[in-house]
């Protein structure tokens, strides 16, 4: 009995090391996506400082995505460019094709249309254009046509009927080349313009530039990139402190796991992810402490979360994540100076107006005492001397 419940405490034991191993793995891969965008955030930062854009990040960020719009449409258009050149060059290897071939067919027809010219009445083409050409045949089939209603088909005109096949068949694949040619052609020049015109500006040029400290980030949605570029410096340091806490008391806490007999000091719990929540909440006080430091710590001005490096607050979360406990008794004496000069203020704020009311009522009664002596001055009869 005893070994079956030894067995089932073993076997919940690694379950339970499963899902605490599995749920902190998950808080470190946030917290170093965290870091990856918080650092790519201050180098865009400090490029867009470096080019003398009066840009902040949010704005820049919005002048960026403009610039990737613009960029997706060129890489659109380059594509659509390289396809009808790749096309073009097909449809003029097809229309040089049914040239030649419509060449021939004419060089076969051409001398029975010759000796068909007076009889037929056929307008013999001046020219080698297509619509000459055409006509001479059309002519050539009206007479055939007539030929055949009379019933006096000359040997000539059978003869003549299977090179004028040809020939028609040879036309129409000539016209069709030259018109997906044509087509394909205005395609190509439609897409090359529209490249010149679309163009980014020198501003989103900078800016776009800028931003490909973070193409990585933005590129790969496993990365969850996307949604953390958005936080602003200021939120992001907020985040990015309080996951530095969460992650410093996870570190402490598999130190005390691998390391059970130390000497670091590091008070010992059996609550661990209280501990690790803790040391979130308690980095996040410190970082709230430090902005505050005109009033709570005593500083002569406290931080900006935005101008104020990054990794300089994150290794304060992590420290203060990792020693909660002694971050606690800081806190709690910066509490303590905080609320005793308060109360010392107050003190003396009333002490003075004690002393204030204590010296007016000296005055008055010495007023009064003043005002006595000299109405007895100015009427001496009214003071007994007693019987003669």
């Amino acid at each position: 009995m005893n070994h079956a419940k030894r067995d089932k405490l073993d076997a919940d034991r690694v379950v339970l090391w499963l899902i605490n191993g599995t749920a902190m793995f998950v808080l470190t891969i946030v917290f170093l996506l965290i870091v990856m965008t918080a650092v790519a955030q201050q180098d865009v930062i400090a490029s867009i400082k470096q080019q003398q854009l009066s840009l902040g990040y949010s704005a820049a960020l919005s002048v960026n995505d403009e610039a990737k719009n613009i960029n997706i449409e060129l890489r659109g258009l380059r594509a659509d460019a390289r396809k009808y050149a790749k096309q073009l060059r097909t449809d003029q290897v097809n229309f040089n094709s049914a040239q030649r071939r419509w060449e021939d067919g004419w060089a076969e027809l051409e001398p029975f249309l010759k000796r068909l010219a007076d009889p037929c009445g056929i307008d013999l083409p001046k020219d080698k254009g297509f619509g000459a050409r055409e006509a001479a045949l059309y002519d050539l089939r009206q007479c055939i046509a007539t030929a055949n209603a009379s019933q006096s088909r000359s040997p000539l005109l059978v003869a003549i009927q299977g090179p004028a096949q040809d020939f028609a068949i040879a036309s129409k694949k000539y016209h069709d080349a030259l018109d997906d040619f044509s087509k394909t052609k205005d395609n190509l020049d439609a897409a090359r313009a529209q490249m010149v015109a679309t163009v980014l500006s020198d501003q989103q040029q900078k800016v776009n530039s800028s931003f490909s400290e973070m193409d990585v980030l933005l590129s790969n949605w496993l990365l969850v990139g996307g949604f953390l570029v958005l936080f602003p410096p200021a939120l992001l340091q907020i985040l990015l402190t309080f996951f530095s806490g969460l992650f410093g008391s996870i570190v402490v806490t598999l130190v005390l796991l691998v390391y059970p007999n130390n000497d670091f000091n590091i008070t010992k719990s059996r609550e661990t992810w209280a501990r690790v929540f803790l040391g979130g909440l308690v980095a996040l006080c410190v970082y709230i402490v430090l902005l505050g430091g005109t009033a709570v710590v005593g500083a002569s001005s406290g931080l900006s979360g935005a101008g104020t490096n990054y990794m300089a607050f994150c290794g304060i979360g992590i420290l203060a994540g990792m020693f909660s406990d002694r971050v606690a008794f800081w806190l709690s004496d910066r509490a303590n100076a905080f609320f005793r000069r308060s109360e010392a203020r107050s003190s003396n704020a009333g002490m003075t107006s004690k002393k204030k009311h204590e010296a007016a009522s000296a005055r008055s009664a010495a007023a009064h005492a003043a005002t006595k002596d000299a109405a007895a001055v100015a009427h001496p009869t009214d003071v007994n001397f007693g019987n003669s």
